[in-house]
């Protein structure tokens, strides 16, 4: 009897052993999962950022420096170029002398909201009264928009928005009174205009003057500003197949573990010990969607595994980067989900730059290539504002306390911006952004 209370007590402390054993297999480490949402991947132009050169030309000229119509040059020089106005040197009281000048906006994608001045050459002082003699009209594509007017008049007229690739024919008419005598010369140029945009206001980004020749007024060319347009679509794809295997492993992992943790010790008895782990729902999964559109609310279709590739958001019809300018905004809505079938979810995001390149620079333009320190970002969840106009270099990673149970999920508005403090020194960055969300199994 002695001998059987002894081996039933080696069966409890063994049958506890084996327990203890299987409790410790189960909690000692903690499932983790993470989703990546991308804007942009890794091919030029796809992010933000990348096709927003900006720039204006003004029509080309011979040696004389006469306009020659149909050829293009550049004026974003403090001297400019010369255009030249036929007559201008011998001009003489009664006089009426005329030139046109066409300009576009060249730039690739943004709009130029375009305003036009005239100022004295930088350089040379012209006469005050020959300034205060001469009287000038101002036309736009053949509609007059001043008349007989003194030059401090022509102040920021508005030429209005140039899309991308616009033309627009400017022609500048100058009058010296019949009762103006022997009044020296006078040198003027076109004020390097402020420019407006349509929507957001962004200060200029480029400043391209170009001025008439030495012996006549001469006018300095206009700047413009960026305007931005972004188009929205949706794209998913689901890669559920992989991740399915790696659950499976995991939960055959944890059978065998048991069973050999269960039989390994001696002096038990099978009749004793019963114990039965079921794996088959203990998987532990987060999933993820996104869209450029502040509306937008996740449907059953959108989520996506996004692990171990990412899930690009679509910013754009055909599938191209979004242009950013000074002074730009993206909106967008990202979301991640458990998905587990029951164990809970504690959830970060950290938001990065997947390809960094620091103060690289373009060699041929000297302008930085990489865009993504120069963004600021706002990021709210249900109205409460987690990150409030930070930017890029101070992200910190995002925390809840609470786990997410299954089923649940996290839908975050943010806001993407490039301030309007960011000058031509950025003209062609780009960058790639990258929404990683962390989960871990509390």
């Amino acid at each position: 009897m002695t001998t059987k209370l002894r081996s039933g007590r080696k069966r409890a402390l063994l049958t506890g052993g084996s327990l203890l054993g299987v409790t410790a297999l189960l909690t000692a480490a903690a499932f983790t999962d993470f989703a990546n949402l991308n804007i942009g991947n890794g091919s030029a132009d796809s992010g933000v950022g990348g096709n927003n050169r900006f720039n204006i030309q003004v029509v080309g000229t011979d040696t004389a420096g006469l306009p020659v119509p149909g050829t293009w040059q550049e004026a974003n020089t403090a001297a400019g170029v010369n255009v030249k106005v036929p007559g201008a040197d011998l001009i003489t009281p009664g006089d009426t002398v005329s030139v046109s000048i066409p300009f576009r906006n060249e730039s690739p994608a943004l709009g130029a909201a375009i305003t036009f001045g005239l100022q004295d050459r930088a350089g040379y002082t012209s006469s005050p009264a020959l300034v205060s003699a001469l009287r000038y009209s101002v036309t736009l594509d053949g509609k007059a928009i001043a008349t007989n007017v003194k030059q401090a008049d022509v102040t920021a007229l508005d030429l209005g928005t140039y899309t991308a690739g616009k033309e627009g024919v400017l022609g500048v008419s100058i009058n010296l009174p019949t009762r103006v005598v022997q009044l020296p010369t006078t040198h003027c140029r076109a004020r390097s205009p402020t420019s407006r945009p349509t929507s957001t206001p962004p200060p200029s980004s480029s400043r391209n003057d170009n001025r008439w020749g030495p012996s006549g007024p001469t006018c300095t060319w206009p700047t413009g500003l960026n305007e931005r347009s972004a188009r929205t679509h949706e794209g998913h794809s689901m890669r559920t197949q992989r991740r399915g295997r790696l659950r499976l492993l995991l939960a055959t992992g944890s059978l065998v573990a048991a069973g050999t943790l269960i039989t390994a010790a001696s002096f038990t008895d099978s009749a004793d010990v019963d114990v039965a782990l079921d794996g088959s729902r203990n998987t532990f999964d987060i999933v993820a969607a996104g869209k450029a559109d502040p509306s937008w609310l996740p449907t059953p279709a959108d989520w996506d595994q996004a692990n171990p590739r990412g899930l690009r958001i679509i910013l754009t019809g055909d599938n191209s980067g979004y242009t950013m300018a000074p002074g730009s905004v993206l909106d967008l809505r990202i979301a991640a989900k458990n998905n587990s079938p029951r164990l809970s979810s504690l959830i970060g995001l950290r938001i990065l730059d997947p390809l960094p390149r620091g103060a690289e620079k373009n060699p041929q333009t000297g302008t930085y290539l990489e865009l993504f320190d120069q963004l600021v970002f706002t990021v709210s969840d249900g109205g409460k504002v987690l990150l409030d106009h930070v930017p890029a270099g101070q992200l910190t990673a995002i925390t809840w306390p609470d786990p997410l149970r299954a089923g649940e999920y996290k839908l975050l508005d943010v806001r993407v911006e490039l301030p309007d403090t960011v000058d031509n020194r950025w003209q062609m960055a780009a960058t790639d952004i990258q929404f990683n969300f962390e989960a871990v199994n509390p």
